[in-house]
Formats: C-alpha cells, sequence, structure tokens
C-alpha cells in the first residue's frame, strides 16, 4: 500500500478517543518500576503521555513510520526520545520491559515476525502490551468490506480490505502462548 504521511493535527482532532484505549491498557499492565518502555507506532506522542505518567522513572522510546508524528512528538515533548523507524521493517532500538503498541500493528503486514520480534527485544521478564482496534468488527470496517466485495465497485475498492492486518484471538493467543508463559487477553 502506497500511503501518505499522516496528519498529527487531524489525528489529535479526537485525541481523547485515541488515547483512551492507551488509558486502559495501561491501566491492566502488571509491572512494577519498569527502567525501559518501548512505544511503537507512539504517533504524535499522546500515547506515550499516558506511559509517561504511569512510570515517570523509566526511560521512554517512541517510534513511528511517519516523520509528521515524530516530527510533533519532538516538538511537544523534547524531554523524551522520539525515533523515526518502521517496526515491521527495522530492528528495534535495544531491549526494553515493555514493548507497548496502541491502534499500530495492524498495519503492519506480518504478525508473527513481529510478534518474534517484539518477543526477542524483552529484557528478561519484559512484557508486551498491545491494542488492536476490531476495525472489521465496527460500522465502518463492515460497510467497507461490503462495498469491497461488490462487482460494481471491485476495481476502485480493490486491496480496501487488505488495509489492515488482524486476526482473531486464537492465532494470537496461539503464537503468544508459545513465547509467554502467561497470555492474559480481552476484547
Amino acid at each position: 500500500m502506497n500511503k501518505k504521511d499522516w496528519n498529527p493535527e487531524l489525528y489529535l482532532k479526537f485525541g481523547k478517543e485515541r488515547t483512551q484505549p492507551s488509558i486502559d491498557l495501561v491501566s491492566r499492565i502488571d509491572k512494577e518500576d519498569p527502567d525501559s518502555i518501548l512505544d511503537v507506532g507512539c504517533g504524535p506522542g499522546n500515547s506515550t503521555q499516558v506511559l509517561a505518567a504511569r512510570w515517570p522513572a523509566a526511560q521512554i522510546t517512541g517510534i513511528d513510520n511517519s516523520p509528521a508524528m515524530i516530527e510533533k512528538a519532538k516538538n511537544d515533548y523534547p524531554a523524551q526520545e522520539w525515533l523515526l523507524s518502521d517496526a515491521g521493517t527495522d530492528a528495534l532500538p535495544g531491549k526494553f520491559d515493555i514493548i507497548f503498541s496502541n491502534a499500530t500493528i495492524q498495519w503492519i503486514p506480518d504478525h508473527a515476525d513481529l510478534l518474534r520480534k517484539f518477543s526477542q527485544a524483552l529484557s528478561e521478564d519484559g512484557l508486551i502490551a498491545l491494542q488492536i482496534p476490531l476495525f472489521w468488527d465496527m460500522p465502518i470496517g463492515k460497510a467497507i468490506a461490503a462495498i469491497a466485495g461488490e462487482n460494481r465497485w471491485a476495481e476502485r475498492t480493490k486491496g480496501a480490505t487488505d488495509l489492515f492486518i488482524i486476526h482473531d484471538h486464537i492465532w494470537y493467543y496461539d503464537r503468544l502462548s508459545q513465547m509467554f508463559g502467561s497470555v492474559e487477553m480481552w476484547e
């Protein structure tokens, strides 16, 4: 998919709604005093600030493949580390106690490889905390899938149903349970 860069101002127009899943996910993380956290798909830094508020002493690194998002994060939160990086293709920048990602990995094609990469970048006793929107269960997702499935629109909507990579919970559980002694999932 040939996508354009993200627009941070437009993204933050719904900042409260975009940040709430991060708040919910961070509240479920059972980890005391992590030294290092990686926020994969940090966007303009809004989700990263939720992490920073919970663990102010942690070294938190935000990565995103959008130059505009990283620039916005650097401008708004200059004390934190921001790296232009694609988690799907680039090496992760170190070892981390927590690898966090809110509404990002659905954009990355190979989840099996990505989960392995995350697992290998964890420190001893590290954990992964991921949130994936169930886009195809949402009314907009159902509408896109229905329209893309009609012969009349097939040419114009070619590739629309490939926009997001989202597997069912069994797929994720099967892979994660091979890497970790404990897996907690909820919908």
